[in-house]
């Protein structure tokens, strides 16, 4: 995950800004390698990086790769952000400070564009990012150990050997058990925003506070504690589902229920930050309303498709190609040719959604509700109402094909 942020030397960007920044850039994925016009964990474009001072890995002379050698180093793309923020780091929210929200700004929208707004979703991962991780020097659960202590090593051993538990998990793990309250202290026989017990942290291997020494034993018993972790629900697969249960009801008694109040409110936390598949049935059901689905429907105007998209919508969802991949062009034909087709217009729709998902409507989760108002608005105008009829079509389709 982050971890390798903790060991850069502390500059204008604090390294848990850096981590979150990684975080929602691309989870942190430091084998992302390039994809278009961006490399690396942090997403890292060739004109930032030049803007940046062109740092090389390990200081190399500059060559042909030193860019996205660079950037897909976790170290160097770091060093990269703290060059671009010393240099156009200011106050894009207007509060009278020059903080984490304006670097990720800065680092999203670019210094002159950093006064827009965000993604909701991508805004949203910051923030419970943000929550979950600053202020880590404040607080301890017990005289031996931080709270952010047990995440970090998490993050280390999770991250390094399995990659595990997601920032995200980890993030609604504590918004459940205490609304992520810092300042909590300790209530009868828990303690911290996680609400964790002595035997809890003894049994993950006494993790110390940040800065004192752990012995290799202690690693390694937490390390066997994380590769005992069992499927707790049922479903064939380990994730958040079970970790919140292991959390809440320890390994022996992770198969019995969470109380409704407690489950609900992992769920939605889970649903508002956890990046959302558009389905199949909504893709069907966003053709229908758009023409019917007539996949013989050719271009009227600007719109083309069975799905009536725009060469804009196209581009911005990252130009597939009608062969699969994407193209390296934007001619006319090319996206006509992708439009006119279903599956190539329907993974066009999967891209965009990918990109804009937010919630327009403002019940707290994302989707199919929102996404036919994104694909019907755009991003920035899903919160408009819908015409009846376009409505009236979607819903029934949504009816007639059941759960979405």
């Amino acid at each position: 995950m982050f971890t390798f942020l903790f060991f850069i030397t502390a500059q204008i960007v604090s390294q848990v800004c850096l981590g979150c920044i990684c975080e929602v850039s691309s989870g942190c994925n430091t084998t992302i390698g390039c994809s278009e016009t961006v490399c690396g964990p942090f997403a890292i474009t060739w004109g930032y990086w030049s803007d940046a001072g062109k740092p090389t890995l390990n200081s190399e002379p500059l060559s042909d790769n030193a860019y996205a050698r660079c950037v897909n180093d976790p170290y160097c793309a770091a060093a990269a952000i703290q060059n671009y923020m010393t240099k156009f780091g200011h106050d894009c929210t207007g509060n009278g400070v020059t903080d984490c929200e304006d670097y990720l700004r800065i680092h999203r929208l670019g210094a002159n564009g950093c006064t827009g707004a965000l993604n909701s979703k991508y805004e949203n991962r910051f923030k419970l990012c943000l929550r979950t991780f600053q202020n880590q020097h404040i607080f301890k659960m017990f005289p031996r150990v931080s709270w952010i202590a047990v995440i970090i090593i998490v993050l280390f051993c999770v991250y390094s050997y399995a990659q595990l538990v997601s920032l995200v998990c980890l993030g609604c793990l504590c918004e459940v058990s205490t609304g992520c309250n810092i300042s909590i202290g300790c209530n009868n026989m828990v303690c911290g925003p996680f609400s964790i017990t002595k035997y809890y942290w003894e049994d993950v291997g006494k993790p110390p506070p940040m800065g004192e020494s752990s012995s290799d034993d202690d690693g390694l018993l937490f390390l066997q504690k994380l590769l005992q972790l069992k499927d707790c629900n049922g479903d064939g697969v380990i994730d958040c589902d079970d970790y919140v249960r292991l959390h809440r009801l320890g390994s022996a008694g992770c198969n019995n229920s969470l109380s409704n109040d407690y489950e609900n409110k992992y769920k939605l936390c889970l649903q508002t930050f956890e990046p959302q598949e558009i389905s199949q049935k909504c893709i069907g059901c966003i053709c229908e309303a758009a023409s019917g689905c007539n996949v013989t429907v050719g271009c009227d105007g600007p719109v083309c498709g069975p799905f009536y998209i725009t060469k804009q919508y196209w581009i911005d969802a990252g130009k597939p190609y009608i062969n699969g991949g994407q193209s390296d062009n934007d001619n006319e034909d090319t996206f006509r040719s992708c439009a006119k087709d279903a599956y190539c217009a329907a993974r066009t729709v999967e891209n965009y959604m990918a990109k804009f998902s937010r919630d327009c409507t403002g019940n707290g989760i994302i989707n199919c509700d929102d996404y036919i108002r994104i694909h019907r608005f755009g991003a920035s105008g899903c919160t408009n109402t819908l015409h009846s009829v376009y409505e009236n079509i979607y819903k029934l389709c949504i009816q007639t094909v059941g759960e979405y």
